[in-house]
């Protein structure tokens, strides 16, 4: 939804709650992971379920179309964080922890370089979905020690205090949530003035 260009708070709500009964549908239907493509096909074909279920907030099929002209750009002008075959994103696997663990014991270092994302706004994309992947990480593993830490360097972009990226409200529910699974977090910024107050 941030990646999105929204007229007005009226039709964002409406496109929001287009898009999350269509991921709920799809959700249920798929087993495997969910790809950008799927929701724009749901979209499309105007799905009779997701039609029905949208019919009161989209009655003439105007917003579904938009989102697909919508997704349909997203996609294309950002075919590197969509196209498949890549490595699933898994804390488990950057941590070394379960069946990624290292045969001699060894802590797990892993260094993420967003550089090659291109601009900023494809930078919070990611960065966002790998917050929610901490997220889940914690809610799967609760635990009473320190049992990793995650450092992200030019914090300021990710929580900062005059605007809400894509990356704020995931990285606000992990600091609170971090702690209960062992979860050390550490903010590094050459600006500390430009960090949420709150989230100070």
């Amino acid at each position: 939804g941030e990646m999105l260009h929204l007229k007005n708070s009226a039709t964002h709500q409406k496109l929001s709650g287009t898009l999350s009964v269509a991921l709920k549908l799809l959700g249920q239907r798929f087993s495997t992971q969910v790809m950008l493509a799927d929701l724009i096909h749901m979209l499309e074909e105007d799905d009779p379920e997701l039609m029905d279920a949208t019919q009161r907030m989209d009655p003439s099929g105007k917003l579904r179309r938009d989102l697909v002209a919508q997704l349909d750009s997203l996609r294309l002008r950002n075919a590197s964080l969509f196209e498949a075959g890549g490595e699933v994103l898994s804390m488990e696997a950057m941590l070394g922890k379960g069946r990624h663990s290292r045969p001699d014991g060894r802590t797990r270092l892993s260094i993420v370089y967003t550089g090659f994302l291109g601009d900023n706004e494809n930078i919070l994309f990611w960065v966002s979905q790998f917050l929610s992947e901490a997220l889940r990480f914690c809610q799967r593993n609760p635990s009473d020690e320190l049992q990793a830490l995650l450092m992200l360097d030019e914090a300021d972009l990710y929580i900062p205090a005059n605007s809400k990226p894509a990356t704020a409200e995931p990285l606000q529910s992990l600091l609170k949530r971090a702690r209960s699974a062992g979860l050390g977090i550490m903010l590094a910024t050459q600006s500390p003035g430009d960090l949420d107050y709150k989230s100070r």
